[in-house]
């Protein structure tokens, strides 16, 4: 939740070093999203939902139905820096004790090490722009929130050379003390789906004249500016779509989607939209029906990821065989398996996970899984890691096939009738999953040789 604190709605410039002569007068916009000096220690009145406004009260019943739903809460707090320390430490504190909040994000600066130390705070978790420094004992509830590792994807998403590196390290990032919270889009900057329609930022409305927000946002419009209603650029765009979910999801940190990002979402371009209290800013959940098929596949990605573990192991892969199984837990390749290519001009990198590394629920071991990533504007061949004898490659997930969305539910994983080599599609992601063949459910003859007894004579 954005800074549910009290905070001024009318933006007034403040006076530079002091100066009487300062502007006195707002300056015509809202300051809509709170991201100033607050009272720290009230509620917002003006987000209250009845007649009469009880913020207090009212904030306290919303976390009590969250946690019955089973819901956790974090709020953001933002500090500027002319706070005492020791008031930034009585204001956190102040919410996980009154409200029972489940955990903060600083935002601003603030005394991180103060609060990353504290004993009151060690079962709250909290999020920053980093935790360097940082001894936070032997509870693991801090967490790096901050844009690198969408600056990175975002980046080998549209094809930019030189990426391969970055990329397979943002795949494999778990810190052992802190958690990485990882995401393509957030409130600052555009929308998943502004990602893939502007090449340029549009805060005309903002009154900055385009001053404001970033000019960096490393997106790519797939070969036209803004709305598009040409069946070829809003298939490019859905597939680009598809291909920031699963690199999201596949990745080993923690996965944050922005609200409405899982259907479509626009801000019209707006990268900065503080001031905006109207349909910029708004949630058009209408989108949902729309762009049904982005919802659908957004939740079926959540799902496959909370069933198969080796996408989230409880540390960070170590690219080795540490449990002597045959297989590293995580290997990377290049169209030639076991030759991973990293060189500036290539688009393409293959992840073996081994699903040995991996124990659901129940204890049992997880599925082997080969993810080919090919970033590039043409199609590319990959070849395939061998699979124990019993199993067979099958297609769990094709960003190129629309037909299916996308991906093929269980039970309905499409079987590679070559087990040596598969070809990717340009701008296209194929994730594949060993289990057992099924040839009569596919009509496949997949017979392997027998092995022949040496007979001594």
């Amino acid at each position: 939740m954005m800074p549910p604190v009290e905070f001024e709605e009318i933006i007034v410039p403040e006076r530079v070093d002091g100066s009487p002569f300062g502007p006195e007068k707002p300056e015509g916009k809202v300051n809509y999203w709170g991201y100033t000096r607050g009272r720290s220690f009230a509620p917002k009145a003006s987000y209250c939902s009845g007649p009469v406004r009880e913020p207090v009260k009212e904030f306290k019943t919303l976390v009590k139905h969250l946690h019955r739903e089973g819901l956790e809460l974090v709020i953001e707090l933002y500090f500027d820096g002319r706070e005492a320390p020791a008031y930034v430490l009585d204001a956190v504190r102040f919410w996980a004790r009154e409200y029972h909040v489940d955990g903060v994000r600083l935002v601003g600066c603030g005394p991180l090490k103060l609060l990353g130390e504290d004993p009151y705070l060690s079962r709250l978790k909290l999020f920053a722009e980093n935790w360097e420094g940082v001894s936070p004992g032997k509870c693991r509830h801090l967490a790096e929130y901050n844009d690198g590792f969408l600056i990175d994807m975002r980046r080998f998403l549209k094809g930019d050379e030189g990426q391969l590196d970055q990329a397979a390290f943002r795949c494999r990032r778990n810190p052992a003390n802190v958690g990485a919270v990882n995401y393509m889009a957030c409130t600052n900057g555009f929308t998943m789906m502004d990602m893939v329609s502007y090449d340029v930022k549009h805060n005309e409305e903002n009154g900055e004249e385009g001053r404001d927000g970033t000019d960096y946002n490393q997106s790519w419009n797939c070969g036209t500016e803004g709305p598009s209603r040409k069946k070829k650029i809003v298939r490019l765009r859905k597939k680009q779509l598809r291909n920031a979910m699963l690199m999201l999801f596949l990745s080993q940190g923690t996965p944050l989607i922005m609200e409405g990002d899982e259907f479509g979402r626009t801000k019209k371009g707006n990268n900065n939209s503080y001031c905006q209290d109207n349909e910029i800013s708004w949630v058009n959940w209408g989108l949902k029906d729309s762009n049904s098929d982005l919802y659908e596949f957004a939740a079926y990605v959540i799902g496959f990821r909370r069933e198969h573990p080796v996408f989230h192991m409880e540390k960070e892969p170590a690219l080795l065989d540490y449990k002597s199984v045959g297989l590293p837990d995580v290997s990377y390749h290049g169209e030639k398996t076991w030759c991973p290519q990293f060189e500036n001009f290539r688009r393409q990198l293959g992840i073996l996970y081994c699903g040995k590394y991996g124990k659901r629920a129940d204890g049992s071991e997880d599925n082997y899984f080969y993810v080919a990533y090919n970033m590039h504007w043409e199609p590319h061949e990959f070849a395939l890691p061998n699979l124990p004898r019993e199993l067979c490659w099958q297609v769990a997930f094709d960003t190129d096939a629309e037909a299916v969305n996308g991906f093929y539910p269980p039970g309905s994983e499409k079987p590679l009738e070559n087990q040596k080599r598969i070809m990717v599609m340009s701008r296209s992601i194929v994730v594949l999953i060993g289990k057992e063949a099924e040839e009569k459910a596919w009509g496949l003859v997949q017979k392997r040789p027998e092995r022949r007894e040496k007979r001594r004579m």
